[in-house]
Formats: C-alpha cells, sequence, structure tokens
C-alpha cells in the first residue's frame, strides 16, 4: 500500500473517532458520515455518487394459506431485485446480507386466522423497516479509495380477505447510495515529511 492510501487511512480514522467521541454512544448518522468524508482536506470525491432505488411489488390472488407460508418463486424473485439494486459485487460480499430471510417476510400471507369474525373478512397494511445500515469500506490494494454506502430496505404489504379468498399486494422498496474518496494529492504534496512519516506510522500501526 502507498504512502498517500496510508496517510488518508490515518487522517479519516482520526476523524471518524472524534466523531464517535461527539456521539457519546448514539447512533451515527448517514449524513454525518457524508459530512465528515466530504470535508476531509485528504480526500476527494472519486467517481459520480451512485443512487439507485427501486420497488419490488407483487400482486396475488389465491386460495388462504392457513399457514402464512412463503412463495418459494417470490423469495427467488426478490433475491434477485436486491442483486440488481445493488450491482456492485464487492458490497454483496461485505455485507453478506441474507436476503432470502427478508424475502420470506415479505412473501408471507399478511392476513392471519385470528378469529371467528377475521375469518370472514379482514383487510390488514403492514410497512416495516428491515434494514438502514452505512458501511465505511477502507482501502487496499486492489481498491485504492475509501467507498461509504448505505442500504435501505423496508418491506410492505396488503391484504384483503373474505371469508376464504384472500387477495395481497407486496413487496420491498430499496434504495442504495454509495460514494468513494481517493487521495486529494494537491493537500498532500504540502504535508511535511515528519507530518507524513507520523501518519504512515499510525496506519501501519492498526494493520499490526
Amino acid at each position: 500500500m502507498d504512502e498517500q492510501l496510508k496517510i488518508i487511512i490515518a487522517g479519516t480514522t482520526r476523524s471518524m473517532t472524534k466523531l464517535i467521541e461527539e456521539r457519546k454512544g448514539k447512533d451515527i448518522e448517514w449524513s454525518q458520515i457524508v459530512e465528515v468524508m466530504s470535508q476531509n482536506p485528504l480526500l476527494e470525491p472519486c467517481d459520480d455518487v451512485t443512487e439507485r432505488s427501486d420497488k419490488y411489488i407483487k400482486h396475488s390472488s389465491g386460495a388462504f394459506k392457513f399457514d402464512g407460508s412463503p412463495d418459494e418463486t417470490i423469495v427467488k424473485e426478490v433475491e434477485a431485485w436486491f442483486h440488481k439494486l445493488i450491482s456492485d459485487e464487492d458490497v454483496l460480499k461485505d455485507t453478506k446480507i441474507h436476503i432470502d430471510v427478508y424475502a420470506k417476510i415479505v412473501a408471507e400471507s399478511g392476513a392471519r386466522i385470528q378469529d371467528f369474525v377475521t375469518l370472514f373478512y379482514k383487510h390488514s397494511t403492514h410497512e416495516e423497516k428491515i434494514m438502514d445500515i452505512g458501511v465505511l469500506r477502507y482501502p487496499d490494494i486492489d481498491h485504492p479509495f475509501f467507498k461509504v454506502y448505505r442500504i435501505q430496505l423496508t418491506a410492505w404489504s396488503t391484504c384483503e380477505r373474505f371469508l376464504f379468498e384472500q387477495k395481497d399486494t407486496h413487496g420491498i422498496t430499496g434504495s442504495f447510495t454509495c460514494r468513494k474518496y481517493k487521495p486529494r494529492a494537491s493537500v498532500l504534496e504540502k504535508i511535511s515529511e515528519k507530518v507524513k512519516q507520523k501518519a504512515v506510522e499510525e496506519a501501519e500501526a492498526m494493520f499490526d
């Protein structure tokens, strides 16, 4: 790993550590991560910001499923939809998200028989945020830049049942945002050798 990468690793780690200390145990917001990275003089944006959002929607009607079992076809469709939404093999590998678990939640029938009254008619709507994560990925030899990304998934379903006939609409709303930052050469070139050496030592100590 070259000197410039080690310097930005040390500088960014200091900035993120300061943010964590300021939050005093509270969750760090995505906007705060972006602010720290964007205001870091050692970094500059690399490539355009990636912003993707999409909805997976499934309409179905059929006999009421007493066990609320998922449709395996929907499970596979949602998994494929998620991979298309992210479209980044590194992110998919790093996060190790088992989307099939979420797909099964969404695919399950929304209305369950609760008592004699609901057996005849029921209309229900359910929405739940199943994921909202932000990740800061450090540079390495193969990826000489910082990558920060956010994944949000909201599962939702509506169900209308009359007697044993049921109509469902269910799906997932998803969004993926990704930013990359590389060393800002114009700033790094002006740093004194003493400061550079200290930063390099800090970075190397992290990998010991």
